[in-house]
């Protein structure tokens, strides 16, 4: 079971400063709320009412993916649970569920696996806000960890996630950990 959890969703010794990336998003949708929903991809209503990212002219309008990148940084600090998605435990693609869930009205499955499975591939210059990272960590031969990106300043790329030994937490691309099992980037916006 260790080992599956060391596999699942990958760390990083260095952490990016939480008071870098604290966000003043306020919950305001229960889990209860979406019981046995099945998973439309995304509301009607939402699709005509909310921009696409690559739709959205000037970058200071507040967008879906300012949204979404917002209510995950409220679970900044929260410890990893394998399986976990809420703030007492929280696994990297438990993150990402309920950020697109809670933020979006967008629902994906349940695994990372699967979540690399939804959207469109995008290469790393065209990497923004709201995109999705895809890892293979620990020699895995399948995508096993997920993060949201939360900047991209001129190739600098730094995304929130889920990690074993340190929880919640925003690490960078360059770091040589996460550069090495990097496998691709989605745009789910």
């Amino acid at each position: 079971m260790s080992l599956f959890l060391m596999t699942a969703c990958g760390s990083s010794k260095k952490q990016i400063a939480k008071s870098s990336y604290e966000s003043n998003y306020k919950r305001n949708i229960s889990k209860n709320e979406y019981k046995g929903v099945k998973s439309p991809v995304i509301t009607e209503e939402r699709e005509k009412s909310t921009p696409k990212i690559s739709e959205v002219k000037n970058r200071s309008e507040k967008t879906l993916a300012d949204e979404v990148v917002e209510y995950a940084k409220t679970y900044l600090g929260t410890k990893y649970q394998y399986g976990g998605i809420s703030t007492k435990g929280i696994d990297c693609s438990g993150l990402v569920y309920q950020s697109f869930l809670n933020a979006a009205d967008i629902f994906l499955p349940r695994s990372s696996r699967e979540i690399a499975k939804q959207g469109q591939r995008i290469k790393l210059k065209q990497i923004y806000k709201g995109d999705l990272v895809f890892f293979k960590t620990n020699s895995s031969r399948y995508i096993n960890h997920i993060g949201i990106v939360v900047e991209n300043k001129a190739g600098d790329i730094h995304f929130i996630h889920s990690s074993t030994s340190q929880g919640v937490m925003v690490s960078q691309l360059k770091e040589a950990y996460w550069n090495k099992a990097f496998v691709e980037a989605r745009r789910i916006l």
